[in-house]
């Protein structure tokens, strides 16, 4: 395994990094070799006048084979968003911005191939009027295969005092199943994974509400509850009543996923 991270700064506004990644794995319980490579980016103009344009580009490639070429696939996905930030007056930090997700798979070993595109437009504008910040966004998605969805968001956060801060929000969400997910059938040691091309996306909507609380300089305290309703939740099954085992994916029509999350950090 290798990962690195490089930074250059072009001039006191312009900068890129990068982030590379690559692992290569052999199984030789049954001659199975595995390899995956991975790279973001990142360039950066600010002009310290309350503007700030990035674009984010990133590549992730996993291929799986066996010697017997029975498996012999190669998964791609590529991502790439432009992101724009101004300050308008002093109460209004508007961000908006496009966001590309390609996802190909060659299945060379069981004859097929598959993609899926993702096209994302989102707005968003933080509004503050001390001690109350409002956030107000919404994201409209474009797939191939789904169609177009519109998610709005919205966050509300008061400054009780300096100290303690009182938080919610609530939005919609839309998540896509992976092409492995879809169409990747395959077998590792004692079990078989099988594909399901019926899946379809999770959509959800979402709140959650918390505090948090800084005793002392440079420690805080947070509590959040969340809930998510989910729609189409992507979950798996693992049969072991046969040999080998099978792990299978599906759909549950509704399901809840709720939770408190705790934190201390300084």
């Amino acid at each position: 395994m290798f990962s690195g991270k490089f930074n250059y700064r072009f001039n006191q506004n312009l900068s890129l990094s990068l982030n590379p990644r690559y692992e290569y794995s052999k199984l030789d319980y049954d001659d199975r070799t595995q390899k995956r490579f991975a790279i973001n980016s990142l360039l950066q103009w600010d002009n310290n006048r309350g503007s700030v344009l990035k674009l984010r580009g990133s590549l992730f490639n996993y291929k799986h084979q066996t010697d017997n070429l029975a498996s012999d696939w190669d998964d791609k996905v590529y991502e790439l968003e432009a992101v724009g930030t101004h300050l308008f007056s002093t109460h209004h930090l508007v961000t908006g911005g496009y966001r590309l997700e390609r996802e190909t798979i060659d299945d060379r070993g069981k004859g097929y191939e598959a993609d899926q595109t993702l096209h994302s437009f989102f707005l968003q504008d933080e509004i503050n009027y001390k001690p109350v910040t409002l956030v107000l966004g919404a994201r409209v998605d474009s797939h191939n295969l789904w169609g177009e969805t519109f998610n709005p968001k919205a966050s509300l956060k008061l400054d009780v005092s300096q100290n303690f801060k009182l938080r919610a929000s609530v939005g919609r969400a839309f998540r896509s199943p992976k092409l492995v997910k879809l169409y990747g059938a395959w077998n590792m040691g004692v079990f078989i994974v099988k594909p399901n091309s019926e899946l379809e996306p999770e959509k959800s909507v979402g709140y959650q509400f918390g505090a948090e609380w800084e005793p002392v300089s440079r420690m805080v305290m947070s509590a959040s509850y969340f809930n998510n309703d989910v729609k189409d939740l992507i979950t798996s099954r693992f049969d072991r009543s046969t040999r080998p085992w099978v792990l299978s994916w599906f759909n549950v029509d509704r399901a809840r996923i709720q939770g408190i999350n705790l934190s201390i950090r300084s």
